[in-house]
């Protein structure tokens, strides 16, 4: 079945049901899920009956889901059911945790006996577990040497790319700039 059409009576999931953001799934009884059920922000599911899930929810913020009501009436991960209808008589599944908190990192690239376009040898940039590290310019370190990147040990050990992964703790990032 697929959302923003005519509503179904019953609908047994065992596979994936996704409802995207602005979308509505409506079912006049019963929805029984024990497949991937994903429902993105401003994605909304309306049940007349009963909402029985088995399996966890892959919810994000802003997901409405209500239903008459939820059997069995326990924590979908980390969202449960109201305890009380609203004014309509449906129940909402809700979160039941705050998000986690934001963490800012630092990380620092030093230019390892280079020097970056203004003159300093370190570039610290704040970002945190969500946005992806911005590189600063590369340095140089006079006409005969090459920049070959950025490496976790000053002496070159292993060679990253650190707009590749978010951090996740403060981290040091270093040029390497052999004679060319």
């Amino acid at each position: 079945m697929q959302p923003n059409t005519e509503s179904a009576d019953t609908l047994r999931n065992s596979g994936t049901v996704s409802v995207t953001s602005g979308d509505t799934l409506r079912l006049r009884r019963d929805l029984a899920s024990s497949g991937t059920l994903t429902v993105s922000a401003t994605g909304r599911i309306l049940v007349d009956g009963v909402f029985t899930r088995t399996a966890a929810a892959a919810l994000t913020a802003g997901a409405d889901i209500k239903a008459k009501s939820f059997a069995p009436v326990v924590a979908h991960g980390s969202w449960a059911a109201s305890e009380e209808p609203d004014a309509t008589g449906y129940y909402t599944l809700i979160p039941t945790e705050a998000p986690p908190p934001q963490r800012t990192y630092t990380v620092t690239f030093h230019a390892n006996q280079g020097v970056f376009a203004d003159g300093s040898e370190t570039k610290a940039v704040q970002t945190n577990t969500d946005t992806r590290v911005t590189l600063p310019e590369e340095p140089t370190r006079g006409t005969s040497y090459e920049f070959l990147g950025w490496f976790d040990a000053s002496e070159g050990r292993n060679q990253v790319l650190p707009t590749d992964s978010l951090p996740n703790a403060d981290q040091t990032f270093y040029a390497q700039l052999p004679a060319a």
